[in-house]
């Protein structure tokens, strides 16, 4: 991961030198594997704690890490690891109510500090105007092939409400959003698009549009087990956190194996009992 972390940066580098990298967006957001610099963003976020959990430490390769998350202009990973770490703050250090006041106002700072540098609030307030006027937006504005309103976060808030009423048991099938929400019912006023689309709305909310209220149960149950069985090893527990808080505000669970983070935290919890 570290030698990949080197190669990210680098391309980086490279794309501000005018040499074009698979690594880099055209809006020059570093993206690594991924499409887009959120989903990126987010899972480094996601590999930085775990790798502070396991490690019990910060070390200079830290650095590598949060300067990819810096790079990706993710929203989501932003937010992610200030919540965490209060989340792991409050549990593990039991902070009083002042701590946690002192705490929130210096996030609120931080927070503050990177937004007037990337302009995160005038990209939130653009998504709230382009929610509530989107059919001005497409058709007063001719932006039936703008894919970033058409497709995406903006038009499956419109599409997906629609297609969970109608299936809100066993969902439309894992991966068949794409497939149904062409459909007249619930597409409204939106044009179809010929393009694979992806919500974009996290991984807990794809998994009920796709597989239902029964296939959520079904995901969470195993790390309810999990939780239960290793109820005296944290670092479990605040990796479970970890899985369901990104799923929340954005990774689709395509991006980030469901076995994977099972396994890790099976192991994880096997090996902390062992030692004890």
């Amino acid at each position: 991961m570290i030698l990949l972390s080197i190669i990210f940066l680098l391309a980086f580098l490279l794309s501000h030198m005018g040499i074009d990298t698979p690594f880099v967006c055209e809006k020059k957001r570093l993206r690594g594997g991924y499409v887009e610099g959120g989903p990126f963003g987010l899972f480094i976020s996601f590999y930085l704690i775990m790798r502070y959990l396991i490690l019990k430490k910060n070390d200079i390769y830290t650095i590598l890490f949060f300067l990819q998350i810096i790079l990706s202009q993710s929203k989501a990973a932003i937010i992610f690891l200030p919540i965490f770490y209060i989340i792991y703050l409050v549990i593990e250090k039991k902070l009083n109510v002042s701590k946690i006041v002192i705490l929130f106002i210096f996030s609120t700072i931080i927070l503050f500090i990177i937004n007037s540098y990337f302009n995160f609030s005038d990209k939130l307030l653009k998504y709230w105007i382009e929610y509530f006027d989107i059919y001005n937006q497409i058709y007063g504005l001719n932006r039936e092939n703008d894919t970033s309103l058409v497709m995406g976060r903006i038009a499956a808030l419109h599409i997906a409400p629609k297609i969970i009423l109608d299936n809100p048991i066993i969902g439309v099938g894992m991966g068949n959003y794409s497939l149904v929400r062409n459909n007249e019912e619930y597409l409204q006023r939106l044009p179809p698009v010929s393009e694979w689309d992806l919500s974009g709305l996290g991984g807990v909310f794809n998994t009920i549009i796709e597989s239902g209220f029964l296939g959520l149960i079904l995901l969470i149950f195993p790390f309810i087990y999990l939780w239960i069985k290793f109820n005296n090893c944290n670092i479990v527990k605040y990796g479970i956190i970890l899985f369901f808080l990104a799923q929340v505000l954005g990774v689709q669970l395509y991006f980030h194996y469901i076995w994977f983070g099972l396994g890790l935290f099976y192991y994880l919890g096997t090996k902390e009992n062992a030692s004890k």
